[in-house]
């Protein structure tokens, strides 16, 4: 389970804002005052009014009953302002949108369960001011709602949820007194829990579940320093025999026993951090961090935020920041850019359009909020300087096919920030590259931008020996030199018809998600993509008659030679120029009498197939006149175990560059 929305009204500076949520991790920016804080303010706010009005119902008689716990008890629960201790407030009306006091705050979140055919859950809570000052709370709908519905979804009533809001911490106290377990909670729940932070490590010193306390010590080691030495912690004192709480700290491998408060806020932050993380777990193990990055080093905060994404999969986690590094190091499928609108619906920046270049290096999704917090680099080539990998293509529309490719691949988080540099056609890779390799060597942070760069093409009118040749040859020392992949395909749109039933798969999944009301079996559509691959076949076999006599085909190879041999002093093509013609036209017409397309499809030529194809299926014309228009979407549908293993080949080359 996991919180997938939350919708906001009248509370602060949202008037109606509702913000979709990922199950594992989420990066909230934006400008001050854009709203970050207000955010995790509201989902505290709404989880104390759930654990205020949820009880239990005394009259249970029957199994069918078994909706036994509510979330009213009476028609308001009242509570004083100064009991809102999830919100920072300093008058009743600062809670308010533009402090309108006269119209409730609504706090609507909607919970998505883990298992199969469970609808998701709408719990919506209503804050009203009252005459002396408190607030009344309510359940918004509890009249009509459906509690064995509510009483279902959840497995660990009364509390299924666990919410930790972690804030920046300024200083620890030099003294603080032993706590017992629900004090310890109740700080917790009011955030204050740098008050018992000291109480919280000698609990889980004393627990030590599963090992946690040495987990706990290994991931602060790993956070702190890069696992190059151990962190030390030391309890001082002993909850039966002493008063106050006591404990030492070691940081450094050179040092020696400190007392807690007295190390950085940014190492004190981090100890927070993870004892959030550590807690006890619940249905829902929400972590609320605002502004983690606000003491903490740039390295460190690289650190935090790759261990952020693994512990998500136990712990949901909300984050805030404006923090430039820890944006350029989150991934965009977790970044959510707050803009200050009063009414408006946030998703993860991945679901935005970026523009993109025709030549050069491409706007990382990130650009628009790093314009916003004031960076004025147009395309931030410091995103290339600081990526994982530099992924050098022949157009703007591979680079987004790419990654599209190893999103649906990876969604563990291997491949945190990839950059790419498209040229203008593969003309403009043999002419220009060796410049750009000297540019790319110039630039370097911990490697040079060269040095974690590869290069992928298409293959176009290749022979199979030409291709491996020259894959061969670009790795060369008399060439440029860069780890190569040329597709098998004649181009990357053309990839799809490497594996017949993968593609049928793949269509069958793509139709039924463009016009889900269509009836069509997976047979009936392999025997239509049956036919219209004769008739490519059939195509493709004229065009090659066409351009070896009109001598087209010749120009087109010649051109090839010559580029080629401005890029590396390898041996690419066999033979004298007179054989240019009859060995690709050959292999074609040998390939084709065997259905072996791909390396012969132009991207028109895939899109008319899957046009035809739909259109025959369908009885309707196609949705997009241009593959550039619908391949995404159609990449989108190829989620293992339909795949082409031809990718997999560009995925490892990248790999190699990590």
């Amino acid at each position: 389970m996991y919180l997938s929305k939350i919708r906001i009204q009248n509370f602060k500076v949202f008037e109606d804002v509702t913000i979709m949520f990922n199950s594992d991790l989420n990066v909230l920016t934006g400008a001050n005052n854009s709203g970050k804080s207000s955010v995790l303010e509201a989902i505290s706010l709404w989880n104390s009014c759930f654990y205020r009005l949820i009880h239990r119902v005394d009259r249970v008689i029957t199994k069918e009953s078994a909706y036994s716990y509510r979330l009213q008890n009476s028609d308001k629960s009242y509570i004083e302002r100064k009991d809102i201790v999830a919100v920072r407030s300093a008058s009743h009306e600062d809670i308010h949108y533009w402090g309108n006091t006269e119209n409730p705050i609504t706090i609507t979140a909607t919970f998505r369960s883990q298992r199969e055919n469970v609808p998701d859950l709408d719990i919506p809570f209503e804050i009203e001011l009252q005459t002396n000052g408190g607030y009344a709370i309510s359940f918004a709908v509890a009249k009509d709602y459906d509690y064995r519905v509510f009483n279902s979804f959840f497995e660990q009533l009364p509390k299924p949820f666990n919410v930790i809001y972690a804030s920046p911490i300024a200083r620890l106290q030099t003294e603080e007194i032993y706590r017992t377990n629900p004090q310890i909670r109740q700080k917790i729940d009011y955030q204050e829990s740098i008050l018992v932070m000291r109480n919280r490590l000698n609990l889980l010193y004393n627990n030590n579940i599963n090992n946690s306390w040495h987990n706990y010590l290994d991931d602060l080691a790993y956070l702190l320093n890069d696992n190059t030495y151990p962190i030390e912690i030391v309890f001082h004192s002993h909850i039966n025999k002493d008063v106050n709480a006591q404990c030492k700290i070691n940081t450094n491998r050179n040092g020696y026993l400190t007392e807690i408060s007295l190390v950085g806020s940014g190492t004190l932050q981090i100890i927070e951090i993870l004892l959030a993380i550590y807690e006890d777990k619940h249905e829902l193990n929400l972590v609320l961090l605002d502004e983690p990055d606000s003491h903490i080093h740039r390295d460190i905060q690289k650190r935090l935020i790759s261990y952020l994404m693994t512990r998500s999969r136990d712990n949901q986690l909300i984050v805030t920041t404006h923090n430039e590094s820890l944006i350029r190091s989150t991934r965009p499928e977790h970044l959510f850019h707050l803009a200050g609108s009063e009414q408006s619906s946030y998703q993860a920046i991945v679901s935005q359009a970026t523009d993109s270049k025709k030549v050069g290096l491409q706007p990382s999704p990130r650009i628009k909020i790093l314009e916003s917090l004031g960076n004025e680099s147009a395309y931030d080539l410091l995103n290339a300087v600081e990526a994982d990998a530099v992924v050098l293509v022949e157009g703007k529309n591979d680079a987004l096919y790419i990654q599209k490719i190893i999103d649906l691949k990876y969604r563990n988080f291997k491949f945190s920030n990839l950059m790419y540099w498209a040229f203008d056609g593969v003309d403009s890779i043999f002419k220009e590259l060796a410049h750009y390799k000297k540019l790319f060597q110039s630039l370097k942070n911990k490697s040079s931008v060269w040095g974690k760069s590869v290069l992928i093409f298409d293959r176009d009118y290749l022979t199979d020996a030409e291709r491996n040749n020259l894959q061969t040859a670009m790795t060369g020392k008399d060439s440029v030199n860069i780890p190569t992949y040329i597709w098998n395909a004649y181009t990357i749109e053309a990839t799809i018809l490497t594996d017949r039933s993968q593609l049928e798969r793949l269509l069958f999944r793509f139709f039924q998600q463009k016009i889900p009301q269509q009836r069509f079996t997976l047979s009936e559509l392999s025997l239509v993509l049956q036919e219209e691959m004769t008739n490519l076949v059939d195509s493709l076999s004229q065009r090659i008659d066409i351009v070896v006599k009109d001598g087209s085909l010749y120009n087109q190879r010649k051109n090839i030679k010559d580029n080629i041999a401005t890029a590396t002093r390898e041996k690419v093509f066999d033979g004298e120029l007179g054989r240019l013609v009859p060995n690709y036209a050959d292999e074609t017409n040998s390939k084709l009498l065997q259905y072996h397309i791909a390396p012969f499809a132009k991207k028109e030529d895939v899109h008319q197939l899957i046009e035809n194809t739909f259109t025959r299926l369908t009885g309707q014309e196609m949705f997009a006149d241009n593959i550039n228009k619908y391949f995404l979407d159609l990449l989108a549908c190829a989620d293992p175990p339909v795949w082409f293993t031809e990718w997999d080949n560009v995925v490892r080359l990248i790999e190699q560059r990590l």
